[in-house]
């Protein structure tokens, strides 16, 4: 679907011929673990050729060495996270140990030594703090070990760890793990949405192939650490979010392993609804009537010092009630279904099992396999206070979910390291299937009668669920990286490729009679229509990133530039799919939607202020490009699996070929029930047989440039701050256009806004006959997005034992999204202000700020003492969704004669920035008690989470005049007692 010019061939050929002669240059792992740094004598002068050696139980071959290089300095690479001594030997000088240096995921440890004049079998061995400022590289990085996962009150998910940094936001609530029907969620930051984070096993990219990122369940039993690195600069990272990189746990020379056990009954949890949430129609608080988990873990040597194993399985139910959720109930005066008084329950479960093998193959080949296989089952998925429990939340099957990501290593010199790995993701779910008894046979009378009803002044749905139900999704994903990298100490360099395939196949069924019925003011208002059933099928055909990165150190200054050349192509099947009401047997021939290939230059520049590694000025820019999938593929571009819209519907005879009644009184005319006469035809001439969008030929892929500053110092031992700004600015965004429709085609009239504050807002009737349906996606001129970000922050391991995180963010987003030609969608389309104010004005947006705090700290008699505090703005859990927004629906009686309403129209009616929530503020805390037996470890514990039973709305109603009404609450106060076994 792409067209390519010739200049753009030779272009394309030229960077490919450069990134190719690239690759076989030798590199630097910059983003991998490591030990760094320079080696003088007592003079200050810098000593080559001094032999440094790292040696820790962490490494199954026990030593990693490396050679200071002409300027006496150093690197130690692809370091396991773990404890290390690092030795400096040089022949007429004493050998200096330092001892204790702790070692995370993705962190250069900056360790220098001094040696004096001696003979080598003298050995001065320092004890001291592990250095805390990466003087090597820009980025934020948190690491999150076992010590910390283990004994700070969390959600015991890998992606919801981090919600404790600042500047790290949750895509939605999950206290103690409790807080949503939906058992997984996601980080965000920076203003990116969660498809541009990279998650990571080992380093290796585990994530499924759409844009969204969707990341694996991955067992926390089996986790090591968690890197979490909110500033990826570095070319060789693809996205521009979050970096998520999990190590797992790998056994050991020694047998060890550990046994968690946690759980709650719904006596623990307390009540948090008042009677304003009442009087606001919400009735029953977010619930649990129980819930429990079994996390056993088990490492040790099959061979010792060749061959380690480590294994871990996890057992995770819960019986949840999501807040208001009800069986619905008819009112007794109307008749209507309302809810009822019987609480709606949601039975989830999400159980692990993996493993983990480590080969040292020969003394310099390394080979580690990790498979996680999960099994999600809910019953009632994405249910809430709106749906009769009943009839419309689905189930989520358990399917065939793993990933299984292998890594080769061989260091085949001290200087020289070459990795490779291949992951396969596996995806085959079935959901949304519908109650026992809801669906009826397509096409009998039941069929017909039995679909989904939405009320859209109260928001409730009953009846049945949507248009369409019971997906069959089947979600292959393979990935391969490979590496070079080559240090000398003072500069590095890496080079490689990391690329992904795959495809997506469903089959969707359309639900009862292929549509839902809305209503408005008690009256039949429209239905949402559905080309079902259908089979799909996406594929990305190539998703590859070629990147070389080059590390300089001078003196005080390390410069890291690199370039990564992306390229991306995707596309439709061939595929044959049944006909339905709405559409016919189709047959489809597969064609290209996307073919990009962009260059990304990153930049970076750390400055060591006083060469001492206790103050770093940091600097970084990069280009990155938004991430591409099947989720935008199958919506937007397939033929087949978009075909969706929203019609009129008046519960009564029409004119052929138009939305007005005819006049003849039928049998049928208000019986409630969307026939076929009652339905127009679509505006769209070519629905279900051309995609809901067309890719512009001349589109480009939406990029942005991302910049940070920020000091990093050390004020004590162990003890970090940092002060950073962030900025992004997104270009090349993307906006539609129908090619067929024009500003001319619609008529204006005035309403008065139904909010009542005296403003009348100016709406746009489609003039009757406009065929609409052509629409292209434009790289737009017009649309763009800005992002600024405040951070100041601190972390400290204390000599005591004790572990301190904390900050404040600020941020703020601005978009300009009006590149279209439907007027209706130019009200408030630009939140700087500028353009078309005259249909609605927008003020300058407000800074939205949260704070974190966390500490876990040794108390008498062997107690251990955790407090996590997280504050939130309004609406600020999604780093995408800052306020609240109120829609509404024109009634066709305001439309005015003789057209009369030609397709439903919905606007905006408060302005961006306008409309908050309020503030969410979680208090957690957890107390711990040792015991020890021999080699075992017993820790009993107690976590309450929520200690102040806050219960601040999370979301609301956004439809007038329904709007304020709330959805979710904050779960109330609930104590989880929990029991770990160390051995």
């Amino acid at each position: 679907m792409s067209v390519t010019t010739v200049a753009s061939v030779t272009t394309r050929a030229r960077a490919t011929f450069l990134v190719a002669l690239l690759v076989l240059l030798p590199g630097a792992a910059l983003a991998q673990s490591s030990i760094a740094g320079l080696v003088t004598d007592e003079t200050g002068a810098v000593l080559p050729g001094v032999t440094v050696e790292a040696a820790s139980p962490a490494l199954i071959e026990g030593v990693r060495s490396s050679t200071t290089d002409g300027q006496g300095r150093y690197a130690i690479v692809e370091l396991r996270p773990g404890t290390y001594s690092v030795a400096f030997t040089l022949q007429g000088f004493r050998e200096v140990v330092r001892e204790g240096i702790r070692v995370t995921a993705g962190a250069a440890v900056p360790v220098n030594a001094r040696l004096q004049v001696g003979a080598v079998e003298e050995t001065v061995v320092v004890t001291g703090e592990t250095p805390v400022v990466d003087v090597q590289q820009a980025s934020q990085r948190q690491v999150l070990d076992r010590e910390v996962l283990d004994f700070v009150p969390s959600n015991r998910t890998l992606n919801s760890a981090g919600m404790i940094l600042p500047g790290l936001r949750m895509t939605g609530n999950m206290t103690g793990g409790l807080g949503n029907t939906t058992t997984q969620q996601y980080l965000v930051t920076r203003g990116k949405d969660r498809g541009q984070n990279s998650s990571l096993v080992d380093g290796i990219d585990t994530r499924m192939l759409r844009e969204t990122g969707e990341l694996s369940y991955n067992n926390f039993g089996a986790a090591q650490e968690v890197a979490i690195e909110t500033n990826p600069i570095s070319a060789d990272t693809s996205g521009g979010g979050l970096k998520i990189n999990m190590i797992p746990r790998e056994g050991g020379n020694t047998w060890n392993g550990d046994v968690h056990f946690n759980g709650l009954d719904g006596s623990w949890q307390a009540n948090n609804i008042d009677d304003e949430l009442r009087s606001a129609g919400l009735r029953t608080p977010a619930g649990t009537e129980w819930a429990y988990e079994i996390n056993p873990s088990l490492g040790g040597p099959i061979m010792r010092d060749r061959l380690w194993f480590f294994t871990s399985g996890r057992l995770n139910r819960a019986k949840l009630a999501p807040a208001g959720a009800t069986f619905f109930e008819p009112n007794p005066v109307t008749g209507e279904l309302e809810p009822g008084s019987r609480r709606g329950f949601n039975n989830t479960r999400l159980d692990n099992y993996s493993f983990r093998l480590t080969w040292q193959a020969a003394l310099n080949h390394k080979i580690a396999t990790y498979r996680d296989q999960w099994w999600r089952y809910q019953s009632h998925i994405g249910g809430n206070a709106l749906d009769d429990w009943a009839t419309v939340p689905g189930d989520y099957r358990p399917g065939w979910q793993f990933i299984w990501p292998t890594k080769y290593t061989f260091t085949a010199s001290d200087r020289l390291l070459i990795e490779a790995g291949y992951a396969r993701y596996t995806h085959h779910p079935t959901l949304f299937n519908p109650p026992p008894g809801v669906l009826q046979e397509p096409f009998t009378p039941e069929w017909y009668a039995n679909t989904s009803r939405l009320d859209r002044d109260t928001g409730y749905e009953t009846v049945a669920r949507g248009n369409n139900c019971c997906w069959d999704t089947y979600t292959p994903s393979n990935v391969y990286t490979a590496s070079i990298t080559y240090v000398t100490g003072s500069h590095t360099l890496k080079t490689g490729v990391q690329g992904r395939w795959g495809f997506r196949e469903a089959a969707t069924e359309a639900h009862n009679g292929a549509l839902q019925r809305r209503y408005q003011g008690g009256l039949p208002h429209s239905v949402s229509v559905a080309g079902r059933p259908d089979y799909s099928k996406q594929e990305i055909n190539r998703d590859v990133g070629v990147y070389v990165q080059d590390q300089w150190t001078i003196d005080r200054l390390t410069v890291n530039a690199g370039v990564r050349v992306e390229s991306f192509k995707g596309g439709i099947a061939s595929t044959t799919s049944p006909g339905g009401r709405f559409v016919p047997e189709r047959t489809i021939d597969g064609f290209t939607v996307f073919d990009f290939t962009d260059v990304l230059p990153r930049l970076s520049v750390v400055y060591d202020l006083f060469g001492d590694a206790r103050t770093a000025l940091k600097f970084s820019v990069g280009r990155f490009v938004e991430t591409r999938g099947w989720v935008e593929l199958n919506r937007d571009y397939n033929p087949i699996s978009s075909a969706s819209e929203t019609r009129n519907w008046f519960d009564c005879d029409l004119i052929p070929g138009t939305s007005s009644c005819s006049g003849r009184m039928l049998p049928t005319d208000g019986d409630d029930i969307a026939q076929d006469n009652e339905i127009p035809p679509s505006t769209n001439p070519l629905f279900g047989f051309r995609g809901t969008l067309q890719p512009n030929p001349e589109l480009d892929r939406p990029s942005s440039w991302d910049y940070s500053v920020g000091i990093q110092q050390e004020v004590a031992p162990g003890v970090s701050l940092t002060a950073a700004w962030y900025r992004t600015h997104e270009g090349n965004t993307w906006g539609t256009q129908d090619r067929g429709v024009t500003l001319d085609d619609y008529t204006p009239f005035q309403i008065p806004n139904p909010l009542g504050n005296g403003e009348s807002i100016t709406v746009y009737n489609l003039n009757p006959g406009v065929a609409t349906g052509d629409r292209i996606t434009v790289s737009s001129g017009i649309n763009e997005r800005s992002y600024n970000g405040f951070e100041v922050s601190g972390q400290a391991r204390l000599p005591s034992g004790g572990i301190i995180l904390g900050g404040w963010f600020a941020d703020r987003k601005v978009s300009v999204l009006c590149e279209t030609n439907d007027p209706n969608d130019l009200r408030f389309c630009d939140q700087s202000g500028n353009l078309h104010q005259e249909l609605g004005a927008v003020s300058a947006l407000p800074l939205l700020h949260e704070y974190k705090f966390v500490i876990s700290h040794p108390l008498p008699w062997d107690f251990e003492g955790s407090l996590s505090l997280i504050s939130y703005p309004g609406n600020g859990a999604d780093g995408n969704v800052m306020w609240q927004n109120i829609t509404y629906s024109v009634p066709a009686s305001l439309f005015p004669a003789p057209a009369g309403r030609t397709v439903p129209v919905t606007i905006h009616l408060v302005p961006p920035g306008t409309n908050h929530l309020e503030r969410w503020t979680q208090l957690d805390i957890s107390l711990k008690r040792r015991f020890r037996m021999g080699n075992v470890e017993f820790l009993p514990s107690v976590d309450i989470y929520n200690l102040t039973n806050n219960n601040t709305v999370l979301s609301e109603v956004e439809r007038y005049p329904a709007h304020g009404r709330p959805i979710t609450l904050h779960p109330g106060r609930l104590m989880r007692l929990a029991f770990l076994m160390r051995f």
